[in-house]
């Protein structure tokens, strides 16, 4: 074993016993589709977003209990572990979660420990019709060369309560598009812009069933000052889904952008399958359609490109999860050279309430014209409150 490889071990102990010590209050900014195993197919049965993450509701935090290898009846679920009473018309929460990575290929070894989210939240209702939720967090900014740190809030919007299907949102957030994961550097994420950090300020009216999920959203640009090149970028999306048989959904969505000399229509399909209460399967295919109209007379660039992400899980015992995942995209499908691909193994472990930690070790190839594959192994801890 390489000492980065050793190092890299050694300080992924450390943090997970310094976290375990230190930080037992945060919790997940993320859905978790795989639940629909057990019947949940809408993100509000454990989230107050209409499309999942962030703040759980407080039957999400009795579910954490039951989703994790040791918690026990009667186990405090509340953040803070109950510590501080609060009125029913507040509630808050956060996340700290850190990722250790390795890889190894023909030009590089290297191991890398990135903090990558520290942020809290908070939720205020009136009336129970109408909520005001916000973030506050560091957040890396980039400039001059280095990486420096703001404060800021990835999220923030305003929730009108129509009735318990019927709800509209305004402010910052994702749209709705495809499946709501935590692996925001997949291809179906990052690879259309959809991942972390590019939330946009958005109003989205969203109607939710048992059998029929709705999203409309008009998107409004980002404000951000390094996204100063797409501040101006507007469009909207469109998602609907339908849930069979109790652990069945699939849906379909479609989603436009545009900006000076700029646009693109995305198209894509998804599933959520609960075949049991342990085996399960997610699936998402995507396909964009990008223009670009130069500067000076010239004809137009299009571009066409497709994005495919599966993930395929079983639960071995009550919290403790072994997966197979695949991700593939091909940005431009006149130019073969433009797939990629990574596939492989792992873990995903809710030990107990307010903890989560996952591994998975992929073989990548950036280009399929590359000869020999990379070998990528990341480490997530999570915690939350």
């Amino acid at each position: 074993m390489t000492l980065q490889l050793k190092s890299m071990f050694l300080r992924g102990i450390l943090f997970l016993g310094f976290m375990f010590a230190l930080f037992q209050w945060i919790y997940s900014a993320y859905a978790f589709p795989e639940n629909i195993r057990h019947g949940y197919n809408n993100c509000t049965s454990c989230h107050y977003s209409p499309s999942g993450g962030g703040l759980i509701t407080p039957y999400g935090r009795e579910l954490s209990r039951e989703i994790s290898t040791w918690g026990n009846e009667g186990e405090e679920v509340q953040p803070l572990y109950g510590a501080i009473k609060l009125p029913a018309w507040f509630d808050y929460g956060g996340d700290l979660r850190a990722v250790q990575i390795y890889r190894n290929n023909i030009f590089l070894e290297e191991a890398k420990f990135i903090p990558m989210q520290f942020d809290l939240e908070a939720m205020v209702t009136y009336h129970r019709k109408y909520s005001l939720l916000a973030t506050l967090g560091p957040v890396h900014k980039v400039g001059k060369g280095k990486k420096e740190f703001e404060i800021n809030s990835r999220r923030h919007y305003f929730l009108i309560h129509f009735s318990d299907l019927l709800t509209l949102r305004t402010g910052k957030f994702m749209p709705a598009f495809g499946i709501n994961v935590p692996d925001h550097i997949i291809s179906t994420k990052r690879g259309l812009n959809l991942d972390e950090g590019s939330e946009t300020y958005n109003a989205e009216l969203s109607y939710l069933s048992s059998g029929i999920g709705l999203y409309l959203t008009a998107i409004f640009g980002w404000s951000d000052r390094e996204k100063i090149d797409r501040k101006h970028t507007k469009g909207a999306s469109f998602n609907v889904s339908y849930s069979f048989l109790q652990t069945f959904k699939v849906g379909g969505n479609y989603l436009h952008q545009y900006r000076t000399r700029w646009k693109r229509d995305l198209f894509g399909t998804y599933a959520v399958l609960g075949f049991t209460k342990h085996l399960y399967l997610l699936s998402e295919l995507d396909l964009q359609r990008s223009t670009i109209t130069p500067q000076v007379s010239g004809p137009k660039i299009s571009q066409t490109g497709f994005f495919v992400y599966k993930k395929i899980g079983w639960e071995v015992v009550r919290g403790l999860h072994l997966f197979w995942a695949y991700d593939s995209a091909k940005t431009d499908l006149k130019i073969k050279e433009t797939r990629g691909y990574s596939t492989g193994p792992g873990i995903i472990w809710y030990p107990r309430p307010h903890y989560e930690v996952a591994v998975s070790w992929l073989k990548q190839k950036n280009s399929i014209a590359d000869k020999d594959f990379s070998d990528y192994l990341w480490i997530m801890f999570h915690a939350y409150l």
